[in-house]
């Protein structure tokens, strides 16, 4: 009884012994190597089993120890070969690494969508994926409605408030796991978790491609706006620079102090422009960041991929709204430490400037 088999359950046995076979095979001989992550994950997949790669075997790919990790610290394979495909580990998306730097594709972004809708019962395990869709939606598919977590959710195809509060809340963990700062409200202190997340995307690409011929949206204005403010007002300049170059975390009661008078000039001259403060408050920070790169001619200050060109139109009417500044005013504290080089070489070693910080 027990050696009689059908023609199909044979070739089934044969199939599982040589996997079993297989498997234990590449165990021996590849445990030490990045190889062995690979064929373990092949393995799984072919017989069936879970298919999560946690943060820990990834490291162990890059020849680190393991170290155990929570749930919502795991990788997907389809976030993996994201990461890999750009020489980054799931570690390296941290806050001095916004999520918009990874230059998620389209593929990409749908893949990640799909992987979500697909694990909507069990999303406790894709914080990072939950991270990188909220800032890719926020990018590529916000339009200039009410930014909220069900809006983004709809693009998923999540409908029911259980998935949405739970895609939510595992990318929350991730933020609070990797210690972002969380932004929050002046007046009352609230954090504005979905605000930071959202904001992970960098400026709102599509939204603002799409509006710079509308004459309504007023984007293109207020852009110009706080480029002719920052080219005029030198102390306006050095205040919005000091501001933004600082995690909100770090800040001093002075520092927290002049924070808030740049955001009361920005909501100023959107204003001015005619912005709700609901648009303001969404598109001020990465407005202002824009614009300083803008004036100061120093690409590491926008919060978006400027080599794309995706915006050349609206950054060649703001270069040319732009007054040209005074050579003295656009000297860093790394130039000046080059001159003292030049005219004291002895003080070279002693003297070497310090990175000057840059935003996030």
């Amino acid at each position: 009884m027990f050696t009689s088999f059908t023609c199909k359950n044979s070739a089934q046995f044969e199939i599982n012994t040589h996997l079993r076979l297989t498997k234990n095979l590449v165990l021996q001989q590849h445990q030490s190597k990045p190889l062995f992550r690979h064929c373990h994950i092949a393995m799984n997949r072919a017989t069936g089993k879970h298919d999560q790669l946690t943060a820990a075997d990834e490291q162990d790919s890059f020849g680190k120890q393991p170290s155990k990790r929570p749930l919502f610290m795991t990788i997907s394979p389809t976030l993996y070969q994201i990461l890999h495909s750009r020489k980054l580990k799931s570690d390296d998306i941290n806050p001095n690494y916004p999520i918009w730097k990874l230059r998620i594709n389209d593929e990409e972004y749908e893949a990640i969508k799909t992987l979500l809708r697909e694990k909507e019962q069990n999303l406790k395990e894709y914080s990072l994926e939950a991270m990188i869709f909220y800032a890719e939606w926020w990018k590529r598919d916000y339009k200039g409605d009410m930014a909220s977590k069900e809006n983004a959710a709809k693009v998923i195809g999540f409908t029911s408030k259980e998935s949405t509060n739970k895609l939510f809340k595992v990318a929350k963990q991730r933020l609070n796991a990797k210690h972002y700062v969380i932004l929050s409200k002046s007046e009352d202190g609230n954090n504005l978790y979905f605000r930071t997340l959202l904001f992970q995307g960098g400026l709102q690409l599509n939204y603002i491609k799409k509006n710079l011929d509308n004459p309504q949206s007023h984007i293109v204005a207020f852009s110009k706006a706080l480029v002719k403010a920052l080219a005029k007002d030198e102390a306006f300049r050095n205040e919005a620079e000091k501001a933004l170059a600082k995690d909100e975390a770090l800040r001093n009661d002075a520092e927290k102090a002049l924070a808030k008078v740049v955001n009361e000039r920005v909501n100023r001259i959107g204003k001015e422009v005619k912005l709700t403060s609901k648009t303001i408050d969404l598109l001020g920070e990465m407005a202002l960041k824009t614009a300083l790169g803008v004036v100061l001619e120093d690409e590491e200050w926008f919060p978006f991929d400027d080599k794309t060109n995706e915006l050349g139109e609206l950054m060649r009417e703001l270069h040319h709204e732009k007054q040209p500044l005074h050579p003295a005013q656009t000297r860093t504290f790394a130039h000046l430490a080059v001159e003292v080089r030049c005219r004291h070489p002895s003080s070279r070693a002693a003297s070497r400037p310090q990175a000057t910080p840059r935003p996030i």
